[in-house]
């Protein structure tokens, strides 16, 4: 009798252990994830206003940009494309430059964030301060519909699952996403999206306005009012499939499959919003709070 409590006694504290040390690398796991949540430049501010004097800008111009700003080439040309008209009023060659300083302001700054729970399995992180753009600025420069949304603020425990929103009304600022168990797909403002302490824009490479605009109207008239589904896609074979359910990445990816454009990073069972994020089919519009390392093409 007393060998078998003895074994009993063993047995508890070994799963006692176990659980120790399971919550321990959870938490270690975590507080990495908290760690990563924003990436500020080590390296230091330049002016930009040069941008405004050049005819024309070599590649070191546009690299140094994106380093300065955030700011993608096609973002860049769209916020300078005004200056070539030869009567332009001083007051908007202001604002494209207020708007150039406030992005790189952004950039730079030091932020406090807040991670907090939004579902009981997931938590997000999200500014605490709200940095606002000057009059006519904004967080976000020369979006157009289409363009996709990608940010690794959102996070099951460690693993930072991410989220993504495709813009389905630029002039409006309007997203179409599925955001959270228990919410059907649904077009947001896109205003929540200068929250988050991390985000990408990405668009869909050698591909007119027009094609993604047809898109991003087909995503707004078909894809709302879907039930989230975390495995959307996944069928034996790791073929996806058209089906009642999505999640955020599966949305953006089934709209853009609708037109041909396989969009899956990494061709998997699943795709998720870093398999968006790191498809070689879309190139950077702008980006904040990650580092541009990862966007080596672009560098």
């Amino acid at each position: 009798m007393g060998k078998r409590n003895g074994r009993r006694v063993t047995r508890t504290v070994w799963a006692a252990g176990a659980a120790a040390a399971v919550w321990i690398g959870l938490a270690v796991w975590c507080l990495h994830a908290e760690n990563t949540a924003h990436y500020t430049p080590e390296y230091g501010k330049t002016d930009v206003s040069f941008c405004l004097e050049r005819e024309e800008l070599t590649e070191e111009d546009y690299r140094l940009l994106l380093q300065q700003t955030g700011l993608g080439r096609a973002s860049v040309d769209a916020l300078l494309e005004p200056l070539k008209e030869t009567d332009l009023p001083e007051a908007e060659r202001e604002r494209i430059l207020k708007q150039l300083r406030f992005l790189q302001e952004r950039l730079f700054a030091l932020r406090t964030i807040d991670c907090a729970p939004n579902t009981p399995v997931t938590r997000q992180e999200l500014f605490t301060d709200r940095m606002e753009p000057p009059m006519g600025c904004g967080c976000f420069a020369a979006l157009e519909d289409g363009d996709i949304l990608v940010t690794f603020n959102c996070h099951f425990l460690g693993w930072r699952s991410g989220h993504a929103g495709m813009v389905v009304d630029a002039e409006k600022g309007l997203v179409l996403e599925a955001t959270e168990l228990g919410s059907d797909s649904r077009v947001c403002s896109l205003e929540h999206w200068a929250d988050y302490p991390s985000v990408a824009v990405l668009r869909l490479r050698d591909a007119p306005l027009a094609k993604r605009k047809e898109i991003a109207d087909y995503a707004a008239a078909n894809l709302v009012g879907l039930p989230y589904r975390l495995s959307a896609g996944v069928v034996p074979g790791g073929q996806k499939e058209e089906s009642a359910g999505t999640q955020c990445a599966y949305l953006i990816w089934s709209a853009y499959e609708r037109f041909g454009f396989d969009l899956d990073g990494d061709g998997g069972l699943l795709v998720t919003p870093r398999d968006l994020y790191e498809s070689t089919k879309l190139e950077i519009i702008q980006v904040y709070g990650l580092k541009l390392e990862t966007f080596t093409n672009e560098l």
